[in-house]
């Protein structure tokens, strides 16, 4: 007779109770787990800093259900100001959401399908490297077209249209749809060429399309053919530079431990500790090929 342990019940503990730690508790008492949480503060009270929530913050807590009791004790900025450090003047103004709503009366909600896809592509929050790929969506097939589309001056002409029209109908416009099939043939031609340049090997991809001008390439799709990796090295060209691009997998961060910043500060580039590129003349490709593959050593630990 074979005997099975008895299923003990899921039990966590969170040290700190602050904005994060609340939260984590919050969410995993909703979903029946049972939580501890440990904060050295006797009570909650002000200690004197203000507490600042970003829209995605928010969002977490309006899942949670608590955006009303939020809003009861917090208020929207009326804007984002940038002065200078040096003499304390006045940079720029950026009117935040409540301004352009009361004043102007902005409404948003026409655009929260807008809204929600913005916030994917532009912070790469993409949940899966295939649906970062695929551009199966309209969101991102009108982010190709803006993004590669030869023609200048076609995203000033594009934006005016999304103030009144869903993504699935501005795919279908003229003066998107004509560059849409000959750029999605290009990404598919793209993923076929990386799949046999690339060298994966010790946690980090490199490839070479330096011969190719490959630079309007998807940066998510050494990510799809090689996601047990953690890191990628490019050596890309144009007309106007040549370039060495340095990238982390954004769905295989655990261990990535490296600041590619850094790395790319070595040799005059840099960027993001997720993410940096180093640019070099036209001319420099070599240089670059060679710096490429120095960073790609380093990254694998030779």
């Amino acid at each position: 007779m074979t005997h099975h342990p008895a299923k003990r019940p899921l039990r966590v503990i969170i040290i700190g109770a602050g904005i994060g730690g609340l939260a984590a508790a919050c969410a995993l008492r909703q979903r029946g787990i049972e939580v501890a949480l440990y904060e050295r503060s006797q009570k909650l009270e002000e200690v004197g800093a203000g507490l600042q929530i970003g829209p995605n913050g928010v969002k977490v807590l309006r899942a949670l259900g608590l955006e009303d009791e939020l809003m009861r004790n917090a208020f929207e900025p009326f804007s984002i100001m940038s002065i200078t450090w040096d003499e304390g003047r006045l940079r720029f103004r950026q009117p935040l959401k409540a301004i352009a709503r009361e004043k102007f009366g902005f409404n948003t909600e026409p655009l929260k399908d807008l809204i929600h896809w913005g916030d994917i592509i532009d912070g790469a929050q993409y949940p899966t490297p295939e649906s970062a790929v695929e551009l199966a969506e309209p969101a991102t097939q009108l982010a190709l077209v803006i993004e590669a589309a030869p023609e200048d001056g076609l995203p000033a002409r594009i934006i005016p249209e999304l103030a009144y029209r869903s993504l699935s109908e501005m795919v279908k416009l003229p003066l998107v749809a004509r560059h849409l099939a000959p750029l999605l043939e290009r990404h598919r031609k793209s993923i076929e060429i990386l799949r046999e340049r690339i060298e994966a090997r010790d946690g980090v991809i490199f490839f070479d399309v330096g011969d190719l001008q490959l630079e309007g390439y998807n940066k998510f799709i050494p990510y799809l053919l090689h996601p047990e990796c953690v890191y990628s090295v490019s050596v890309l060209a144009s007309p106007v530079r040549a370039k060495v691009s340095l990238g982390t997998n954004p769905w295989n961060q655990a261990t990535a431990d490296k600041n590619l910043a850094t790395l790319a500060e070595k040799f005059g580039g840099g960027g993001h500790p997720r993410v940096s590129a180093i640019s070099f003349e036209p001319g420099d490709l070599p240089r670059a090929r060679e710096v490429a593959r120095e960073l790609t050593a380093t990254l694998r630990g030779k």
